[in-house]
């Protein structure tokens, strides 16, 4: 009993300390100013440095963030002035008339001030609002960052395994030329069946389909990855 008691603390304080680790998203897409890096997170770089779709969240982001300040500052649209501007106003700015009262009747300018009792939840609830808007917006970039990363390291994984099935196939390949010419050579000398020259004729073919499809699948992971980071490999690399 008390053994399963040690065992289920231990148990709990993992999940704990679990439950307490966050993700640090700038550690995700490390900045530009940071050279000394892998070539993984060099791709990642650029895959966010390059992607339409981080340039679209980032403005997206900013937009939010402005609108918070137009939310703050929607308590001066209560208080406003306004002039009037005609031939009695006029004429006292040019002191080209000589009425003393007319400015009574016609003032030059007037403030004023519009209280409505729903500005004291309006306003402030609108400034929230804006506030879980850019907290929306942040955390979407967020889990765009995620993404993007994912999706680069695994394509470069790709990449480096049709990379290596490609080489190995090639090799393969250009190792089995020889042993075929020499068939060939003792065929057409009479030293090799034909039944042997067939043979090696076939594998000579079968290796060579393999080549090309290890090839394809290779130009198709590069493809696939340059997509995703904006630029050819042979300048990454």
């Amino acid at each position: 009993m008390k053994k399963l008691s040690t065992l289920a603390l231990g148990v709990f304080v993992l999940c704990l300390q679990a439950g307490a680790q966050q993700i640090d998203y700038k550690k995700i897409i490390l900045p530009e100013s940071i050279s000394n890096v892998s070539i993984e997170e060099r791709l990642v770089q650029l895959a966010w440095k390059n992607n339409p779709s981080a340039k679209v969240m980032q403005h997206d982001v900013a937009a939010a963030q402005y609108e918070v300040k137009v939310a703050a500052t929607r308590w001066t649209s209560l208080f406003g002035a306004q002039g009037n501007l005609n031939e009695f106003t006029i004429k006292q700015f040019t002191n080209s008339s000589s009425g003393a009262t007319s400015n009574t009747f016609y003032p030059r300018y007037n403030v004023y001030l519009n209280l409505p009792l729903s500005a004291f939840f309006e306003f402030p609830n609108a400034k929230k609002a804006a506030r879980e808007r850019v907290g929306i917006k942040e955390e979407q970039n967020n889990m765009l960052k995620l993404d993007i990363r994912a999706r680069v390291l695994k394509a470069y994984k790709d990449y480096q395994k049709y990379d290596f099935i490609a080489k190995i196939r090639n090799a393969d390949l250009e190792d089995f030329r020889q042993n075929f010419n020499t068939v060939e050579k003792n065929f057409k000398e009479g030293s090799a069946s034909l039944e042997d020259y067939a043979t090696a004729q076939r594998l000579l073919r079968d290796l060579q389909i393999q080549d090309a499809m290890a090839k394809n699948d290779f130009d198709k992971a590069k493809i696939d990855l340059e997509q995703l980071i904006g630029v050819k490999m042979e300048e990454v690399l």
